[in-house]
């Protein structure tokens, strides 16, 4: 049995990340008909579909299948061969060769997050860049600041990120020195990234340093010293007084209504250091949110604040573990508190000196719009951290 074979074109030349097209033409020369099958071999067979990928042929008899290759992005430079096997039932029957040669592409995204840090001791500012072009690319950071009451800390100062993959630099900024109370005091930075290839990115950030002792601190610890001389008058003046004379006459005349009274000044005084001591913003509470979004759509997570709560939300963290590209949204009732670039961060936290609050009834939402999965993964996945107090509403 005999099978001859034509592919067009035979070598071309590409972009990375684009599809090319091919077309595949066998023949069969012999008197009888014959199921032809078609499987691609080599580097390329990966990225390779072929439509159909068999076919049966009559005597003397041609038929087209069609072959589509798509290059990865990062798929790196130079020619790129592989070939097509074509068989009948369990036999190889013949071979058509094929060569991509992919062009060079030198790209990267450089972004920071967060522009703003807040931390009493430290503020943390990272730069992430990632790699969209097919050869690796060097990238040095540097962070400068006019203010002397900082010292800027970058981790690394050079960076070599692979052909599709991304990589990152933690900025520290650390205050020369701290104080205990007072408002929060801005310190402005400049990081630059620069690129081999010359490209600059320059991004404008800002460290908050805050107290050391938190504004609440103060409230909390002067009612806990309320609590605390209202308890010792009341012993003194009421209760120490009282429990001698009921012991001196105990012996003689338990009077129930004295009791009662006790319990109740007791109960009055528990009450009034549990208030004391009881947080401005209620109980500490968190919460997770988690997005699973295909390319190309919006998905949402939710959570709906019970009728009689208040949630006060003081701290956010975005995560991007994979490297997805897209927009993320925390919002309140359908309406956009705050908005990232998912291509600009793995994580990403927030921590406000104001919270955002969230009343009886109302809707915590996260929500993710995909415009690409990270490498190797199917979907856009991201989670959203969101801790703070919760309270019960007036």
């Amino acid at each position: 049995m005999t099978i001859t074979t034509s592919l067009t074109p035979g070598t071309t030349t590409s972009m990375p990340g684009t599809a090319v097209p091919f077309v595949l033409q066998v023949h069969n020369p012999d008197a009888t008909a014959q199921v032809v099958s078609v499987t691609a071999s080599g580097v390329l067979a990966e990225f390779t579909a072929l439509d159909p990928p068999s076919v049966t042929l009559e005597p003397d008899a041609s038929a087209e299948i069609g072959m589509v290759i798509t290059l990865p992005a990062w798929l790196p430079p130079g020619p790129h061969a592989s070939e097509i096997a074509v068989s009948v039932g369990d036999l190889g029957v013949a071979t058509a060769e094929f060569s991509v040669d992919v062009a060079t592409v030198v790209g990267y995204v450089a972004g920071i997050a967060p522009e703003t840090s807040a931390s009493p001791s430290k503020g943390r500012h990272r730069v992430t860049v990632e790699n969209r072009g097919n050869v690796p690319v060097d990238v040095s950071v540097t962070a400068e600041s006019d203010d002397e009451t900082i010292t800027i800390e970058p981790d690394v100062t050079a960076l070599s990120v692979a052909a599709g993959a991304s990589s990152f630099v933690d900025v520290f900024v650390v205050p020369v020195e701290k104080f205990w109370n007072g408002p929060p005091v801005d310190h402005a930075l400049v990081v630059t990234a620069v690129g081999g290839d010359e490209q600059i990115d320059r991004f404008a950030c800002t460290y908050q340093q805050r107290p050391l002792l938190r504004p609440w601190w103060g409230p909390a610890l002067a009612g806990a010293a309320t609590a605390l001389v209202i308890g010792a008058i009341a012993w003194f003046t009421l209760l120490a007084p009282w429990i001698e004379s009921t012991a001196d006459d105990a012996a003689e005349d338990a009077n129930a209504a004295d009791r009662s009274a006790l319990n109740a000044k007791i109960d009055e005084l528990d009450a009034a250091a549990a208030e004391a001591n009881e947080l401005p913003l209620g109980d500490p509470a968190d919460l997770r949110l988690s997005v699973e979004a295909d390319a190309g759509s919006t998905e949402s997570d939710s959570l709906r604040v019970g009728t009689s709560v208040v949630w006060s939300i003081t701290d956010i963290i975005f995560q991007n573990p994979a490297g997805a590209a897209g927009q993320v949204a925390l919002m309140r009732d359908g309406e956009v508190l705050m908005e990232s670039e998912l291509a600009n961060f793995r994580d990403l936290d927030f921590h406000l000196v104001a919270p955002l609050v969230f009343e009886g009834g109302s809707t915590i939402e996260v929500e993710v719009t995909c415009d690409a999965p990270g490498p190797g993964d199917d979907s856009c996945s991201i989670g959203t951290t969101l801790a703070g107090f919760t309270d019960e509403s007036d």
